[in-house]
């Protein structure tokens, strides 16, 4: 078993780089209309909603 089957048979499900991109697109395109380089989200439930929002397969399984 590897450490992502691990970590998904506990619950957890790490981030990947693509969801980073995502997020790094978002806070781009936020500060973007308000005429600034990058809006950071700063709400932890906002980055996981639009991590899985956007996750190729749909969102992750529920906890």
């Amino acid at each position: 078993m590897n450490l992502l089957d691990v970590l998904a048979a506990r619950g957890f499900w790490p981030s990947t780089f693509d969801d980073w991109l995502r997020i790094d697109a978002a806070e781009a395109n936020r500060g973007a209309s308000h005429d600034r380089e990058r809006m950071k989200i700063e709400a932890w439930h906002e980055l996981l909603d639009l991590v899985q929002r956007e996750r190729p397969g749909g969102p992750l399984p529920p906890d």
